[in-house]
């Protein structure tokens, strides 16, 4: 036991003892060491051979992953409609970290979404024009202006997707797909509320971080159309947002003319 006490002493201080082994049993070098042995562990850059590698194993391990989810008829891709066929191309956000740690940052919460898989929000790159409306850019010719987005599914009353969004993540700035969706959150009009005021957010950031309860308007003349028909009470945070909710959704009175008509005598 001192041997070995001293042996490790030896190893400690720079010098190795004659013919000695390592932990799997192969003879180390008897030269002795001038300096000593640091066993701290040094962190480095990985080099772009490694970054690639990593990536290969990654792009494996999502291959085996997917052919577990084949299992599903619908993630396969039988019965999609358009949008869903769409969102079945792009990444899970919960799979790209850089987005996922920025949703988070932002509020949402992914383990608290109880939605399918095609209601999980996920991340693409898209063109955006003036018109507020996008292209996946893989699909387009000229992708110089395309940009990271989180996309999912917009609903109609009835629970439909009709439409896909992608935000921005740096700007806030929303696009729709197919320009269909007047809200996001149109499938909660229906829902019982128990006396409950309708909750219309800012902006499709905080629709998303208050668990997609409530609606955000994306086009207020349809959505003025939808509202007035339903009459539902709404809710929102601030005076000034609340004032401009009256301005935008509230219909004039037509233009009313009394024609007089001049009575023929008999």
């Amino acid at each position: 036991m001192d041997d070995l006490k001293a042996e490790g002493r030896a190893v400690r201080d720079g010098e190795r003892a004659p013919r000695e082994v390592d932990q799997v049993g192969h003879q180390v070098d008897e030269t002795p060491t001038s300096k000593p042995v640091d066993a701290r562990r040094t962190t480095r850059r990985l080099t772009p051979d490694e970054i690639a590698r990593s990536l290969s194993d990654l792009s494996a391990e999502l291959v085996e992953r997917a052919a577990f989810a084949m299992a599903t008829p619908r993630i396969a891709g039988f019965g999609l409609n358009k949008c869903e066929a769409a969102l079945a191309e792009c990444m899970p956000a919960a799979l790209h970290a850089p987005s996922w740690r920025r949703l988070r940052a932002l509020g949402v919460d992914f383990e608290a979404a109880p939605w399918g898989y095609f209601d999980r929000l996920f991340v693409e790159p898209v063109v955006v024009d003036n018109a507020g409306r996008f292209e996946f850019a893989r699909g387009c010719a000229d992708q110089r202006m395309a940009r990271l987005a989180a996309v999912f599914a917009a609903r109609d009353m009835d629970g439909e997707p009709i439409d896909l969004a992608a935000l921005d993540l740096d700007s806030g700035a929303l696009a729709t797909w197919r320009g269909r969706a007047a809200l996001l959150g149109e499938d909660n009009l229906l829902q019982p509320r128990l006396g409950e005021p309708l909750r219309v957010h800012r902006s499709a950031t905080e629709w998303l971080a208050a668990g997609r309860d409530g609606i955000f308007i994306i086009n207020w003349s349809i959505a003025a159309d939808q509202l007035g028909a339903l009459r539902q009470a709404l809710t929102v945070d601030d005076i000034a947002f609340g004032q401009l909710l009256r301005e935008r959704l509230t219909r004039p009175a037509p233009a009313i003319f009394v024609e007089q008509r001049s009575e023929v005598a008999a």
